[in-house]
């Protein structure tokens, strides 16, 4: 099956998965999973990209959505605010 056939049973503008990216790997962590489409998994030309484009970024919000037969990708570097750091050595 090839890219573009693996969207064709979804409607335009379906949101397939919302999950966080760790260092080009999506996570199914419950802590970052959003929205996943239950039938659905990533193919894996879509892995590839993720890992070439971010292999090398802590963090990422990754939303993947269906447009036009094809799967689109929203990316997000998630920046946290210098306090967050702080807060987190505080506690512990």
């Amino acid at each position: 099956m090839s890219a573009r056939e693996h969207y064709l049973n979804f409607p335009e503008g379906t949101l397939l998965l919302d999950t966080r990216l760790r260092f080009g790997e999506l996570s199914y962590a419950d802590d970052d999973l959003v929205v996943r489409e239950n039938t659905w998994y990533p193919p894996e030309e879509i892995l590839q990209s993720l890992r070439r484009q971010f292999g090398s970024t802590p963090e990422v919000q990754v939303k993947l959505v269906v447009r036009q037969n094809t799967v689109v990708q929203n990316v997000y570097i998630l920046k946290h605010p210098w306090w967050r750091f702080w807060v987190h050595c505080t506690i512990l």
